[in-house]
């Protein structure tokens, strides 16, 4: 989890030991949350080559009874 506000400072302790090429999923919830384009491309522009958006990523992603962790 990458809250937006938070990005600058803490992109590279939750991305850091991630390898380029593994792909990396951001979402926002709701049709007018823009924030998870915005990390996409923040995080292509640090050199991730496989980056994408879930659009209503959260509610769809529960909806499908994708995997969800927590974690601190």
């Amino acid at each position: 989890s990458l809250p937006w506000a938070e990005v600058e400072q803490r992109a590279m302790d939750v991305v850091g030991d991630v390898a380029d090429e593994v792909p990396l999923i951001t979402y926002c919830d709701g049709d007018t949350c823009h924030l998870s384009k915005d990390l996409a491309l923040f995080l292509d522009g640090l050199g991730y080559t496989r980056v994408y958006v879930l659009v209503n990523g959260w509610s769809v992603w529960q909806e499908n009874g994708l995997p969800v962790e927590s974690g601190n």
